[in-house]
């Protein structure tokens, strides 16, 4: 009998050691899916919880998905974050999802560090490229494939230095105003008022020859990136118009601390930067001294009301173990209406979605963050320039050919080189470069 009694224990320990190993095995087979982030605000701006909304995403993400964990590795700010993720992808150690900084996104396309997204897409009946603004969902393509999902946008805008005008009796511009009417109004501004001969309030800061060619419908490069478009009439007409400007200055070079302490009218700006600080407190921090506000950028003679607009990407790595999970995850940050309206009242971005700013819910979240007195740049109005954008242009030599240009531009603008010449031999530079 006591025997028999010891055998029976002997069998019930012996179950409930494979229990036990049954149960650790089956933790050490859960999906695991990890992403990697900065930790401080991807928009360069003060940030204060910087991964809520995406752990409230990953919190849906779970509540439908409970057998997959996600970690989410952070910790790391954005100016490291590159070389951070560099050394996990040269490692094999990289994230199953990651943020994709602007500079990098065309090389980890090219060299295969992202998986290309097609066959997730073409297969997924309740997803669709068309609910996005077009420029941001552009923004994620590489020569013809889709290689991230965008999480959130940011347009250009131009800051308007109200006091500034209203001290000189000019209106506030509005969203269809010309380069004339800068050129005008810069004109105007540009003064001295203590007698010593020189200027002491300025036009425009930072207006730069990429934001006025953008709004004058200049093209600079073919749609297969191989050759270059420098030496054209909309280009000449645009520096042209950049010169006249700069001669207003009468040979100051305008600085950030001139802006900042209330002496330019026009400045570029981000909109989360316009997010951060038109509200208190960081209105209060930056600019309290005068009241500013923002309005789409001037229009050239032969374009159009149209900004540049900066794209937030995540993407998946290729060597995750869980491409169908890592999917549904990047999509829920990304696609999922409920995760997108809170980009409106948990980060500084906009949604990437283009059906979610004309939604009640939309300008009431809008409307919370901004000033309560509600002075501040319509929704309505923001959602018709995040329609009419362009994503930055990215192309594997495009940095390259860039600071080419910017080096050869900004002596042309100065009056160190004549303009004809120079565009020219700067498109024969170009091309040669893009050709190598």
């Amino acid at each position: 009998m006591q025997k028999k009694y010891i055998t029976t224990i002997m069998i019930l320990l012996f179950a409930i050691a494979a229990l036990i190993c049954y149960a650790q095995y089956s933790q050490n087979r859960q999906p695991v899916l990890t992403i990697g982030v900065c930790a401080d605000s991807y928009w360069d701006v003060p940030a204060g919880e910087s991964t809520a909304l995406m752990e409230k995403a990953i919190k849906l993400f779970q509540s439908e998905h409970p057998h997959v964990q996600v970690r989410l590795i952070t910790g790391i700010q954005k100016s490291d974050y590159h070389e951070w993720l560099a050394e996990k992808l040269l490692a094999g150690e990289e994230p199953d999802l990651y943020l994709v900084l602007a500079d990098d996104f065309s090389t980890y396309a090219s060299i295969g560090a992202l998986r290309d997204l097609t066959d997730l897409m073409e297969k997924d009946q309740d997803w669709s490229a068309e609910n996005y603004y077009p420029a941001v969902i552009k923004a994620c393509s590489h020569e013809g494939k889709y290689y991230a999902l965008p999480l959130e946008a940011a347009p250009s805008l131009m800051f308007v230095n109200k006091t500034l005008l209203t001290r000189h009796h000019i209106q506030m511009p509005d969203n269809h105003w010309t380069w004339q009417d800068f050129y005008d109004i810069s004109r105007q501004i540009t003064t001295d008022t203590d007698g010593d001969g020189k200027p002491d309030a300025y036009g425009s800061y930072a207006y730069n020859w990429k934001d006025a060619a953008l709004s004058n419908n200049v093209q600079l490069f073919s749609e297969n990136h191989q050759q270059a478009y420098f030496n054209t009439p909309q280009l000449k007409s645009t520096l042209s118009f950049l010169i006249k400007l700069r001669e207003l200055n009468q040979g100051y070079e305008v600085s950030a601390k001139d802006f900042d302490l209330g002496r330019v009218a026009f400045r570029p700006l981000t909109f989360a930067e316009y997010r951060t600080y038109q509200p208190y407190p960081w209105r209060i921090k930056k600019y309290s001294a005068f009241d500013w506000d923002v309005v789409s950028f001037p229009v050239g003679p032969e374009g159009k009301a149209i900004a540049n607009i900066y794209t937030m990407r995540m993407g998946i790595s290729p060597r995750t173990r869980h491409p169908e999970l890592a999917w549904k995850l990047l999509k829920t940050f990304s696609y999922r209406p409920e995760i997108q309206l809170h980009v409106l009242d948990m980060s500084q971005g906009l949604p990437a979605r283009g059906d979610i700013l004309s939604t009640p819910e939309a300008e009431q979240l809008f409307n919370q963050t901004m000033r309560d007195d509600g002075n501040h740049i319509a929704l309505s109005v923001i959602n018709s320039i995040m329609s009419a954008t362009m994503p930055e242009t990215n192309f594997l030599k495009y940095t390259g050919a860039i600071l080419q240009a910017d080096t050869c531009i900004q002596k042309i603008i100065s009056g160190t080189l004549p303009m004809d010449a120079a565009l020219n031999q700067l498109q024969a530079d170009i091309n040669a470069y893009l050709l190598q």
